[in-house]
């Protein structure tokens, strides 16, 4: 047979061109799907959170109007639109924001307990792609917990997120005085590191529903295993038996922030200029420990912790910043139409 000649041997290029062209045009010209499956939920650019606050009856009046006069009233505007915040209490409120529990009142091991194990309650009935707890003392930078948790995975990924308040981890000695009680966790016998409460919690989706077989939904006794009953066991708050469910059961280690605070951190050493860069900010009335603004509330009002103060600081400052930003953009197109001006006409 002949070898086909150089104007039928184009005729055929041509045909394949033709045909295969389409196919590396789809391949080529679309990004490849990513190894990791995506989820169904929120974009991670967009996250939905939920937000708790732990209060009790004797704060509603005070602590609570505080915040939902300042940082929490910033919840679903523009930038904010998903994230939705509650207070949980052991009363009742004419509040829609304030979710009434039967945890006894005060500040016992058993009472902050009760309220953790119903603000978990409460996030897995929701399913937000990322939970927050917060104390009544806290003061939350909604815009800036937007953005750390946009950098996250909420359903792919556990995490476990806070600031611990201890130097070292922390090493419960009762668990070697009672192995029996603890036998079924199998649990790692090793210290441990856990978020304070009072400066801020985060835990993902993921993480939040491995939570869900130490959390009694709906009944009213309390049985052997769950969080109420770690807590009696091992004779800790809230915060120190989450840490230890989800770094010594569940094997989720805790991811360390320094922009989350809680009274124990002296709020008068930070910087103002700082101020607004931190996710949460708090106080205590009993160590005069307040935020370092200029100047004091001047309204009807008490400011006890420094909240209204904090938020009239915060929204000036962040005033200030947004007409420089605008001033900047402004000379900057100033300039640019000067030069395409100039080299139109020159």
């Amino acid at each position: 047979m002949p070898f086909p000649s150089s104007s039928s041997f184009g005729i055929f290029f041509q045909q394949q061109f033709v045909f295969f062209f389409p196919l590396f045009w789809l391949l080529f010209s679309f990004p490849l799907a990513s190894p990791v499956p995506i989820s169904s939920h929120s974009s991670a650019s967009d996250p939905s959170i939920l937000i708790t606050v732990k209060t009790t009856r004797a704060n509603h009046r005070s602590r609570v109007e505080d915040a939902l006069a300042t940082w929490a009233s910033m919840a679903g505007r523009k930038g904010t639109e998903k994230t939705q915040i509650l207070f949980v209490s052991d009363a009742n409120s004419p509040s829609p924001l304030i979710q009434s529990t039967k945890c006894p009142p005060g500040h016992t091991n058993a009472a902050l307990c009760c309220k953790m194990a119903a603000e978990i309650r409460i996030a897995l009935q929701r399913s937000p792609d990322f939970w927050c707890h917060f104390d009544d003392d806290s003061f939350v930078l909604l815009a800036n917990l937007r953005a750390f948790l946009r950098q996250f995975r909420p359903h792919l990924d556990d995490l476990y997120l806070g600031r611990p308040s201890t130097s070292a981890p922390v090493v419960l000695p009762q668990l070697d005085d009672r192995p029996q009680l603890f036998a079924p966790f199998r649990h790692r016998k090793r210290p441990f590191w856990f978020g304070t409460g009072g400066a801020g919690i985060c835990l993902s989706a993921l993480t939040l529903r491995r939570l869900r077989r130490f959390i009694v939904m709906g009944e009213t006794h309390q049985p052997r295993g769950n969080f109420q009953w770690v807590c009696a066991q091992l004779g800790v708050p809230d915060d120190v038996a989450l840490g230890f469910i989800l770094e010594n059961v569940l094997a989720i280690p805790l991811t360390r922030t320094d922009r989350f605070h809680s009274h124990l951190n002296r709020m008068d050493e930070i910087p103002r200029s700082q101020l607004s860069d931190q996710i949460s900010l708090s106080g205590s009335e009993k160590d005069a420990n307040f935020v370092n603004v200029p100047e004091k509330f001047d309204g009807k009002r008490s400011d006890l912790l420094h909240f209204r103060s904090l938020f009239k600081f915060i929204l000036l400052r962040e005033g200030q910043k947004r007409r420089e930003k605008e001033a900047t953009k402004e000379k900057e197109d100033k300039y640019l139409m000067e030069t395409k001006e100039y080299f139109l006409y020159r």
